[in-house]
């Protein structure tokens, strides 16, 4: 899943401070798991097997309070269906999808905004970040504050970009300007 470099540096903070030196252990050892099964591929593939995010611990989010947008965007509206996709990947995910709508334009007005301000606007697969964060382990984010470039091999630099040209070619479509 994609977030902004700001969420992903939310997350981190909140593992810092808040989980013991096992918990960090377990996280390191399920990004390092993540980073595995994805095995040489690029995140941005399609792929038929489920990849766990790394920040889940017995099926729940453990960051749940401060969940990235993309998180909080897709939301099951069938907990039985959404079970089955990840034992099967043919099976469709019923989702609320105005919600995932709205979270998706708020993460482009996001990554615009890191934009205008000179930030990357990048989005960072999170389960490869956490990987490389908790490779990298102290000083990680305020290299990355300074403008650091550890996030390369997690970043997808087109989703944004892309996003906002479908909707730009639709609003045309339909006679609105963007």
């Amino acid at each position: 899943m994609l977030v902004s470099i700001p969420e992903l540096l939310r997350v981190l903070e909140y593992v810092r401070s808040t989980f013991d030196a096992e918990s960090i252990s377990a996280l390191h050892a399920r990004a390092q798991r993540y980073v595995d099964l994805l095995e040489g591929r690029s995140f941005n593939e399609l792929v038929d097997d489920s990849v766990p995010c790394p920040l889940l611990i017995d099926g729940r989010c453990s960051v749940y309070a401060l969940r990235p947008l993309v998180c909080r965007g897709y939301n099951s509206t069938d907990v039985d269906a959404c079970r089955e996709a990840h034992r099967d990947s043919t099976v469709l995910v019923p989702t609320f999808s105005v919600l995932k709508d709205v979270t998706d334009g708020a993460t482009v007005g996001v990554a615009q905004g890191l934009e205008d301000l000179g930030c990357n606007p990048a989005l960072v697969d999170l389960g490869t970040a956490l990987h490389l964060a908790l490779d990298a382990g102290d000083g990680f984010s305020q290299a990355i504050l300074d403008g650091g470039t550890a996030l390369r091999t997690a970043e997808n630099a087109s989703w944004v970009a892309d996003l906002w040209a479908r909707v730009s070619e639709t609003a045309r479509q339909v006679g609105i300007r963007p």
